[in-house]
Parts: structure tokens; C-alpha cells; sequence
């Protein structure tokens, strides 16, 4: 169901862009394997931007750029650690020597029609009140 699924666009100031949508119990999975989430989300926005004929991916969102942070620091080997640890938590399938199969339950990357009406609505009208992204406030600071 699309209420336990948390989304994410690509550029949030585009009608035209992608959408990572990730399950909330695969969030929360991954929350304290800050590597393992961003090799899952690495993976499937590798696999979206080899589908679009229009070129490489653009990501505007800073939410995605937070969770894509690690990939910046990590080798290819450590990459390909991560990816194997997602295997063997069910997130991916390793499919011949070089594919990966995503468990779309987990991630999957959509285009931003492909979502329901509702989700839509909510976020034109978030736009409309707040002149641009509706981003989540961010932490109060502490004492």
C-alpha cells in the first residue's frame, strides 16, 4: 500500500522527474547501515538511469543527497560488500555476474505520473502553500 511507502523525487521542482518510493519497513531496516541504504538506493537509481533515454539522472533533493552521501566515500569494493549484505538480507538478488535484481517491495523508482492521484495532490498543494518543496521542518536544535 502507497501509505507505507515513504517518496521521493528526484527534483522536487519538476513535473517530469522520478520518484524513489522505499518501503517504511525498509527504512527502517537500514536505518542504523547508513552503507547498506545508500548501495540500495545507488543501485536502483543506476538501474532507473539506464532506462531513461533522456541521459543521467539529476538529483535536486537534499533527502536523497543525505542518504547518497556515503556512496562518495565508499570503494567499489566496499560498494560491492554492502550489495552482497543486502542479498543476504533479501533487499537484492544477485542475478549472473554482474546484475542485480531489487526487491521492488523494498525500492523502486517510478515516474511521478505512476503515482496515485491522492499523493499528488497532497504534494501540489504542499508546493502551493509553501512556494516551492515541502520538505519535512527541519530538528529543532538542542538545549
Amino acid at each position: 500500500m502507497e501509505q507505507d511507502r515513504k517518496h521521493f523525487e528526484l527534483d522536487p521542482d519538476s513535473d517530469d522527474t522520478l520518484v524513489v518510493s522505499m518501503h517504511t519497513d525498509a527504512i527502517m531496516d537500514l536505518v542504523c547501515s547508513p552503507y547498506e541504504a545508500a548501495a540500495l538506493l545507488w543501485v536502483a537509481l543506476e538501474a532507473a538511469g539506464k532506462r531513461r533515454p533522456e541521459g543521467p539522472l539529476t538529483i535536486r533533493n537534499w533527502q536523497l543527497g543525505f542518504l547518497l552521501a556515503p556512496v562518495d566515500v565508499l570503494t567499489r569494493g566496499e560498494v560491492l560488500e554492502a550489495v552482497d549484505r543486502l542479498a543476504a538480507r533479501g533487499f537484492v538478488k544477485r542475478v549472473g555476474p554482474q546484475g542485480i535484481w531489487i526487491n521492488p517491495l523494498a525500492v523502486r523508482v517510478v515516474a511521478r505520473r505512476e503515482l496515485p492521484a491522492r499523493l499528488l495532490m497532497q504534494w501540489n498543494a504542499g508546493k502551493a502553500r509553501g512556494g516551492g518543496n515541502p520538505s519535512p521542518p527541519a530538528p529543532a536544535p538542542s538545549a
